[in-house]
């Protein structure tokens, strides 16, 4: 398979996942999202719009422009549907992107500072790579907190997500 299909393979499977996590995690009380459960960024919401908002800074950087946000910290929104909203946007945005990209944009190096202030070079190509497999290290974050606090949710395997898209398909 191409690399190209491949990444784009990722963020289809990547929206998947995301779909799946909100609609668990939409049957969990607020004050359970938000509690402090010593989880990189505190809690479940914490790791969510973590990811939200790092799968933003990515894209910024794969096209070369200003992070909109004032650091990446920021919550993007006010509550779980506001972020879910701007999750599946950005899902939806990265699979267009790699759908109606070129191999040759794809294996361009682009430069950005880290939020540490690093100066770094790195191909798109990679950068998409490293991001789809962020996503899929915190979302396990948040099923290991899931499972430990007696919540159900839909597998998130890489395999589910390809019975389910042979069945469909």
């Amino acid at each position: 398979m191409k690399a190209q299909n491949r990444l784009l393979e990722l963020a289809h499977y990547n929206l998947w996942c995301d779909r799946r996590l909100y609609k668990a995690c939409a049957e969990i009380p607020k004050e359970t999202l938000h509690e402090d459960l010593k989880l990189y960024f505190r809690s479940i919401f914490g790791i969510l719009n973590h990811n939200a908002i790092v799968a933003e800074l990515w894209y910024s950087r794969i096209k070369g422009k200003p992070f909109a946000r004032a650091h990446i910290h920021e919550e993007v929104g006010i509550g779980l549907v506001e972020l879910a909203e701007v999750c599946e946007r950005m899902d939806k945005v990265l699979c267009d992107y790699i759908k109606n990209t070129t191999k040759e944009k794809l294996a361009k190096v682009v430069e950005y500072q880290s939020t540490e202030g690093k100066k770094h070079a790195m191909d798109r190509e990679s950068i998409l790579f490293h991001l789809f497999n962020h996503q899929t290290h915190h979302r396990g974050q948040i099923t290991a907190a899931l499972e430990s606090l007696g919540y159900d949710f839909e597998p998130l395997d890489y395999i589910a997500y390809l019975y389910e898209e042979s069945r469909q398909g």
